[in-house]
Protein backbone atom coordinates (compact mmCIF):
# COMPACT_ATOMS: atom_id res chain seq x y z
CA UNK A 1 0.00 0.00 0.00
CA UNK A 2 1.10 3.80 -0.90
CA UNK A 3 1.54 6.08 1.85
CA UNK A 4 -0.51 8.96 1.88
CA UNK A 5 1.59 12.28 2.33
CA UNK A 6 1.09 14.81 5.03
CA UNK A 7 -0.99 17.34 3.26
CA UNK A 8 -0.83 19.16 7.07
CA UNK A 9 2.71 20.45 5.76
CA UNK A 10 2.37 21.04 2.45
CA UNK A 11 -0.73 23.16 3.71
CA UNK A 12 1.44 25.39 6.42
CA UNK A 13 4.10 25.99 3.36
CA UNK A 14 1.47 26.92 0.94
CA UNK A 15 -0.81 29.07 3.41
CA UNK A 16 1.85 32.11 3.27
CA UNK A 17 2.32 32.03 -0.59
CA UNK A 18 -1.02 32.32 -0.68
CA UNK A 19 -1.32 35.24 1.53
CA UNK A 20 1.18 37.08 -0.26
CA UNK A 21 -0.75 36.66 -3.31
CA UNK A 22 -4.01 38.11 -1.59
CA UNK A 23 -1.86 40.72 0.01
CA UNK A 24 -0.64 41.61 -3.55
CA UNK A 25 -4.62 41.25 -5.31
CA UNK A 26 -5.89 43.99 -2.19
CA UNK A 27 -3.10 46.36 -3.11
CA UNK A 28 -4.01 46.03 -6.79
CA UNK A 29 -7.67 46.49 -6.10
CA UNK A 30 -7.65 49.56 -3.97
CA UNK A 31 -4.62 50.92 -6.29
CA UNK A 32 -7.88 50.49 -9.43
CA UNK A 33 -10.10 52.13 -6.92
CA UNK A 34 -8.40 55.14 -6.06
CA UNK A 35 -7.29 55.32 -10.22
CA UNK A 36 -11.13 54.93 -11.05
CA UNK A 37 -12.26 57.94 -8.76
CA UNK A 38 -9.02 60.31 -10.58
CA UNK A 39 -10.61 59.23 -13.69
CA UNK A 40 -14.35 60.09 -12.75
CA UNK A 41 -13.26 63.55 -11.50
CA UNK A 42 -11.08 64.21 -14.14
CA UNK A 43 -14.26 63.14 -16.91
CA UNK A 44 -16.22 65.57 -14.32
CA UNK A 45 -14.35 68.82 -14.72
CA UNK A 46 -14.44 68.60 -18.41
CA UNK A 47 -17.83 68.24 -18.55
CA UNK A 48 -18.17 71.34 -16.12
CA UNK A 49 -15.61 72.79 -18.95
CA UNK A 50 -18.13 71.73 -21.51
CA UNK A 51 -20.76 73.21 -19.72
CA UNK A 52 -19.32 76.53 -18.94
CA UNK A 53 -18.46 76.63 -23.19
CA UNK A 54 -22.16 75.89 -23.44
CA UNK A 55 -23.25 78.53 -21.04
CA UNK A 56 -24.92 76.26 -18.92
CA UNK A 57 -23.02 77.93 -15.79
CA UNK A 58 -24.29 80.65 -13.82
CA UNK A 59 -21.49 83.69 -13.70
CA UNK A 60 -21.38 87.33 -13.92
CA UNK A 61 -20.55 87.18 -17.42
CA UNK A 62 -23.65 84.63 -17.89
CA UNK A 63 -26.40 85.53 -15.45
CA UNK A 64 -28.89 83.25 -17.47
CA UNK A 65 -27.05 80.04 -16.37
CA UNK A 66 -29.05 77.15 -14.69
CA UNK A 67 -25.97 75.39 -12.77
CA UNK A 68 -24.47 77.35 -9.85
CA UNK A 69 -20.59 78.12 -10.14
CA UNK A 70 -20.03 76.76 -7.06
CA UNK A 71 -20.92 73.18 -8.77
CA UNK A 72 -17.05 73.72 -10.54
CA UNK A 73 -15.12 70.08 -9.42
CA UNK A 74 -11.18 70.30 -8.22
CA UNK A 75 -9.28 70.92 -11.31
CA UNK A 76 -8.00 66.82 -11.95
CA UNK A 77 -6.64 67.34 -15.03
CA UNK A 78 -3.57 64.48 -14.82
CA UNK A 79 -3.50 61.08 -13.51
CA UNK A 80 -0.03 61.73 -11.56
CA UNK A 81 -2.06 61.42 -8.47
CA UNK A 82 -4.67 58.86 -6.63
CA UNK A 83 -7.31 60.35 -5.07
CA UNK A 84 -8.95 58.34 -2.37
CA UNK A 85 -12.64 57.61 -2.47
CA UNK A 86 -15.18 60.19 -0.99
CA UNK A 87 -16.02 58.78 2.84
CA UNK A 88 -19.24 56.08 2.61
CA UNK A 89 -19.10 55.83 -1.26
CA UNK A 90 -19.41 52.96 -3.20
CA UNK A 91 -15.24 52.92 -3.90
CA UNK A 92 -14.76 54.64 -0.18
CA UNK A 93 -16.75 50.89 0.98
CA UNK A 94 -14.73 48.88 -1.62
CA UNK A 95 -11.19 50.22 -0.83
CA UNK A 96 -12.33 49.35 2.89
CA UNK A 97 -13.53 46.15 1.72
CA UNK A 98 -9.95 45.43 0.33
CA UNK A 99 -7.98 47.05 3.36
CA UNK A 100 -10.02 44.40 5.72
CA UNK A 101 -9.29 41.94 2.98
CA UNK A 102 -5.13 42.48 2.99
CA UNK A 103 -5.14 43.17 7.48
CA UNK A 104 -6.68 39.16 7.27
CA UNK A 105 -4.18 38.45 4.46
CA UNK A 106 -1.17 40.22 6.52
CA UNK A 107 -2.40 38.53 9.74
CA UNK A 108 -2.49 34.91 8.33
CA UNK A 109 0.78 35.47 6.69
CA UNK A 110 2.24 36.40 9.85
CA UNK A 111 0.37 33.77 11.90
CA UNK A 112 1.95 31.16 9.46
CA UNK A 113 5.51 32.26 9.41
CA UNK A 114 5.06 31.96 13.24
CA UNK A 115 4.14 28.47 13.27
CA UNK A 116 6.87 27.53 10.44
CA UNK A 117 9.62 29.16 12.93
CA UNK A 118 8.11 27.08 15.67
CA UNK A 119 8.69 24.00 13.97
Amino acid sequence: MQEIPDTRMLTIYLLPVFALLALLFCYLGTNKVCRHRTLMMIKLNWIYEAENKLGLIRTKEQPDGIIPEIARMKNHSKLNNLTWPRKYSTSWIMAMLYLVCGILDFTTFAFTIALLLMN
